[in-house]
């Protein structure tokens, strides 16, 4: 009788277990599938993003990426490859939000609601068009639909929206410069008769205009440091140097670099906001702060490095006075007898 009833317990428990492991088993996945299979980085020449506010075209040139409009200024080249690489990303996998076209308004992803992005070659051949949602529910993905698919998926990655809400100005490349700071060998600040020169020699820099001198190194490395990271806060067209007071030059700075080459940046007049006008390699004006210029506007007495002082030494020889007067007698002072005699006598 015991045996049956442990045999029982036993294909009970057999059972149990098996039933566990199949509702605990995972789900069978359904396999990832790239969104655009027909897209790459290099591939993308124009960027299309069809925004209700505000239109942005981006063209890919012989010098880089730039808005397609009046202005044509420059984009930033690493805003367009994070903009690009999020598009890589972007795969159908157990992430369909909806299937009903009803839906496609709630999720902002229907051509009245959502960003149209149109990517395409140098043939005009479109490699991938879909509109961009709202954000999802976790504020860390967005929603997005493949044109002419009813299909909603919520992607992951909160860059994929703000990639594509971007106005045109946020669109702009404000770096002045492209070279680091290693790079920079010799610096030259001329204004009108006035030359300043630098140059480094390893990471010792020195002054040699308008004098030769050993220069102060936080000083020098600074104004490196600020050359190479120089970045305007707004763009204006190359078309009136003369107003912003670039032609002719009012201010240089020629910047040897390690290859070779040479970069000049004319600084030009301050507006009313504090800020300069700047015109380096590429065909706009920089408007930059007027705490990155004053960088620029340090005289040879204010970057030359000063010896230490040297400690005064003691002096040597014969003993001064004040070591004398320190100095406890080592003897009795002696008194002449013929005066100690006088003074007992008149007593």
């Amino acid at each position: 009788m015991k045996f049956k009833k442990t045999l029982f317990l036993l294909i009970l428990l057999v059972v149990l277990v098996a039933v566990a492991f199949l509702l605990e088993r995972p789900k069978k996945m359904a396999p990832s599938v790239e969104l655009f299979p027909e897209f790459t980085l290099e591939a993308a020449t124009k960027i299309d993003i069809l925004n209700k506010g505000e239109d942005v075209i981006l063209v890919k040139t012989d010098t880089g990426w730039k808005l397609e409009d009046a202005t044509g200024f420059p984009i930033d080249p690493d805003m367009v490859k994070k903009t690009l690489e999020s598009i890589t990303e972007i795969k159908k996998e157990n992430n369909v939000a909806s299937n009903n076209p009803e839906n496609q308004k709630l999720f902002e992803v229907d051509p009245n609601t959502g960003i149209e992005v149109k990517i395409s070659d140098t043939n005009s051949k479109i490699l991938a068009n879909f509109f961009v949602g709202k954000t999802g529910p976790d504020f860390m993905s967005t929603y997005l639909r493949k044109v002419n698919s009813d299909e909603v998926l919520l992607c992951p990655g909160y860059h994929l929206r703000s990639s594509f809400t971007r106005t045109s100005k946020n669109w702009y490349d404000l770096n002045v410069n492209s070279f680091s700071k290693e790079e920079i060998e010799k610096i030259k600040i001329v204004e009108g008769e006035k030359i300043l020169s630098l140059k480094k020699d390893r990471d010792i820099w020195y002054l040699t205009d308008p004098n030769e001198a050993l220069a102060k190194k936080n000083l020098a490395d600074d104004i490196a440091n600020t050359l190479a990271r120089l970045r305007g806060s707004d763009l204006l067209k190359a078309d009136n140097l003369e107003e912003y007071e670039l032609s002719p030059p009012k201010k240089q700075i020629l910047i040897s670099l390690s290859d070779g080459s040479e970069k000049i940046i004319t600084i030009g007049k301050k507006n009313d906001k504090n800020q300069y006008h700047l015109k380096a390699e590429k065909n706009v004006v920089y408007l930059v702060p007027q705490y990155n210029i004053n960088k620029f506007n340090k005289t040879f007495e204010e970057l030359k490095e000063v010896p230490p002082e040297k400690e005064p030494k003691e002096p040597e020889g014969p003993e001064t006075n004040s070591q004398k007067i320190d100095m406890p007698p080592s003897t009795p002072p002696k008194v002449d007898s013929k005066i100690h005699q006088e003074s007992k006598e008149k007593k």
